[in-house]
């Protein structure tokens, strides 16, 4: 693979100008386009002028590149099953957002190393790589989540940094190319560039991150009262996808894929809020809110409405049923759910915390997609599920309330699986706590090492799906 530094500018810039120029979509306004190309040579004039480096300039051209691929390369799916026409969307949807973040990435890495407006620059390029891990993870995409999650990592830690490492420019700069040619085409880059590539990130990263202390309190937080959000959507891979968003709000989620299962649930157990998609076989979510609103106990539950396409009569329909918002799932991973569902919670009712028979289970992993998978087939038990991506976030969590259980990774940034085990044998609070570690590693050497460390149980992830999981988390649990 050719270094982005070795190319020549000039020939670049014409190479965009032309392709901008001569497209001929009759569906786009084509004077839009000229004058894009007229912007982009003033662009690299202006560049040049002032003596910005030729890889930078590459950089951005690439990106103008995937914005022409999104117009003009870019197909939906088909769909031949109509069972899993609604995932065939979700995933188009995705696949289309992770083009334009790639390009929009390409503009705010320029900015990172620029002393004017750095900030911003971190917290946009942050923000582009976070979208594209998590849709390359609901797509099954492990090169493109490794990548860009390797990249997220790096420059979180140049955030917390005194000041960005000017040497940390080249390796992103590198890894960018090598993140844009595997979306383009997954065949092209060898594994072994790719793994040299985050190798290189990830001790980068290590090199500029400052030590994070972890604070204990006191006694353990217990609580008697809780904020819970039902999470309805009759897409498995969606619904667990939207509970791995919400998360990151340190609020239990559970998870069904049935509108009328989730009526029943709402007599059963409280509910703080309610996200449900709209379009689902039998009892769609318009429905669901219109027989909530009839009853005299839930007729006060917030419900946020998703939707597959941003329809004005399907809005108006939501919210004359009693809606309190609704959102387009192509929006979910960019923030703009835990936004609104945020500043719901507000005035959301709080509900008795988790009964003595629901158990909370903390699963610590890294990879969207797989803490996803986890929290989803969990939640058919009577078990609430909390999520942290690595083991000082598992810690964090641990000092702030009880958990009965905790399902673990081994390799994780900042603190690793193993890590986590030793921490908390070591702490008297802690040391009782039964620990499952999970994961792809399966040696006799990883599974010797992770039970001398003190893990209860190690299990393969191949197995979370096939019913292994669930045996050995209700076998700890019920020795407890």
């Amino acid at each position: 693979m050719t270094d982005s530094s070795d190319s020549n500018p000039n020939a670049d810039v014409e190479r965009v100008v032309a392709r901008i120029s001569g497209h001929s979509n009759t569906e786009f306004d084509s004077e839009g386009f000229a004058l894009v190309a007229r912007g982009v040579q003033q662009l690299a004039d202006d560049a040049h002028a002032q003596g910005i480096s030729p890889a930078r300039v590459k950089i951005l051209l690439d990106g103008l590149d995937s914005v022409l691929n999104t117009f003009s390369a870019w197909e939906p799916p088909t769909v031949e099953v109509s069972g899993v026409e609604g995932l065939q969307r979700f995933v188009g949807a995705f696949r289309n957002e992770a083009q334009k973040r790639l390009a929009g990435l390409s503009i705010s890495m320029m900015g990172i190393f620029n002393a004017n407006d750095t900030d911003s620059a971190v917290r946009q390029s942050a923000e582009h790589l976070h979208a594209i891990r998590g849709g390359a993870a609901m797509l099954g995409m492990a090169d493109v989540a490794l990548l860009s999650g390797a990249m997220e990592d790096l420059i979180h830690a140049l955030a917390r940094a005194e000041s960005p490492e000017t040497t940390s420019a080249k390796p992103l700069l590198r890894a960018f190319a090598v993140l844009k040619s595997v979306v383009e085409d997954p065949e092209e880059p060898a594994d072994a560039v790719i793994e040299d590539v985050v190798d290189n990130l990830k001790a980068l990263a290590a090199s500029v991150e400052k030590p994070r202390r972890v604070e204990r309190d006191e006694q353990p937080h217990t609580r008697t009262l809780e904020q819970r959000i039902l999470v309805v959507d009759d897409v498995e891979t969606i619904a667990a996808s939207i509970g791995f968003v919400l998360s990151e709000l340190d609020v239990p989620v559970d998870v069904v894929t049935d509108a009328k299962e989730a009526l029943r649930m709402l007599h059963e157990r409280p509910y703080s809020l309610v996200v449900s998609d709209v379009s689902m076989p039998g009892m769609d979510g318009v429905e669901l809110i219109k027989a909530m609103r009839e009853d005299d106990i839930l007729r006060d539950v917030p419900v946020v409405l998703l939707t597959q396409l941003d329809q004005p009569n399907e809005r108006a329909r939501g919210l004359a049923a009693g809606a309190s918002d609704y959102i387009v799932k192509g929006s979910i991973g960019g923030g703009e759910l835990i936004a609104r569902v945020t500043e719901l919670l507000v005035d959301a009712p709080y509900v008795p915390a988790s009964a003595g028979e629901v158990r909370a289970i903390l699963v610590v992993e890294d990879t969207e997609t797989i803490a996803a998978s986890i929290a989803f087939v969990l939640s058919e038990g009577p078990y609430e599920i909390v999520l942290a991506h690595d083991g000082e976030d598992a810690l964090y969590k641990l000092n702030r309330r009880q958990y009965d259980l905790v399902i673990s990774d081994i390799e994780m940034p900042s603190m690793n699986g193993i890590e986590l085990v030793k921490t908390m044998r070591a702490r008297e609070d802690l040391s009782l706590i039964p620990v499952v570690i999970l994961t792809s590693r399966g040696s006799d050497e990883d599974r010797a090492m992770a039970l001398e460390a003190g893990a209860n149980h190690f299990l393969l992830k191949g197995s979370v799906g096939g019913g292994e999981l669930q045996r050995v988390v209700a076998s700890l649990l019920e020795e407890i």
